[in-house]
């Protein structure tokens, strides 16, 4: 998986159609390896993630409109 900054994987996801999703993990997740939230990006061109410190919610926000086709 490729550590990217956070904007470029919303760029990524946001270019998708079809067979994408995404996750949202807490520091206290049992699936997240950081103590940082994370946010992971799978495409048909590869998985990305990016991690920080803080709840990106307008990141989320774009990423989850996007996949559910909402304005």
């Amino acid at each position: 998986m490729k550590e990217i900054e956070l904007d470029k994987l919303v760029e990524i996801g946001l270019a998708q159609d079809t067979d994408w999703h995404f996750h949202f993990l807490t520091p206290d997740c049992i699936f997240n390896d950081s103590p940082l939230y994370k946010v992971i990006l799978e495409t048909k061109e590869g998985k990305f993630s990016s991690s920080m410190s803080h709840k990106p919610l307008e990141q989320l926000k774009k990423l989850e409109n996007h996949f559910y086709g909402r304005k």
